[in-house]
């Protein structure tokens, strides 16, 4: 859906709202690409449920971050996704220039906790598969060594004489100690 308002695009289920004139053909296709994920992978349904936690669980503070949470997840998957078109330098500059469409300069931000300034971090962090490996390699022994130490062998118990005795007692010599 194109919109001449003034709206950082977003979707919801199969829906893609943007602006067409704030950007350039190519962002254009750049930000349907990232929008494109959200529909795809049904975004839309895991921010409802999210939504859905926070209002009947408005008191717990973890509702609210986990609906935080949530809603990072997904903006770094479908950022992930849609990087690989241009240059994540290119993508930071674009994610920048949408979600700031009407740039004022101030002299404060609120860049310093934001969802950008993460996602533009996420954008630049390397993931290197040599790193992966190298935990796997150092969890692997532990996670085999606890196996071997835990490793007890249990063997069953039977008691001979299973039924209690039954002893004579002499109740007149027992009555006659009260």
């Amino acid at each position: 859906i194109e919109t001449q308002k003034g709206v950082s695009p977003f979707s919801f289920f199969k829906y893609i709202v943007y602006n067409p004139a704030q950007s350039s053909e190519e962002e254009i296709q750049q930000l349907l690409k990232h929008e494109e994920t959200h529909v795809f992978q049904k975004h839309s349904i895991d921010m409802l449920l999210a939504q859905l936690l926070v209002c009947v669980q408005w008191f717990n503070p973890f509702a609210w971050w986990y609906k935080k949470v949530i809603n990072q997840n997904l903006e770094y998957i479908a950022d992930k996704e849609a990087k690989f078109t241009i240059t994540p330098k290119n993508y930071s500059y674009l994610l920048l220039k949408t979600t700031t469409p009407n740039y004022q300069v101030v002299l404060a931000n609120n860049f310093y906790n934001s969802l950008l300034k993460k996602r533009i971090m996420m954008l630049h962090k390397n993931h290197s598969p040599r790193l992966k490996q190298f935990k796997l390699a150092l969890i692997l022994p532990l996670l085999v060594g606890f196996v071997f130490a835990f490793n007890t062998k249990v063997e069953a118990q039977h008691k001979q004489d299973s039924k209690p005795k039954i002893e004579n007692i002499n109740i007149d010599a027992f009555a006659m100690q009260f």
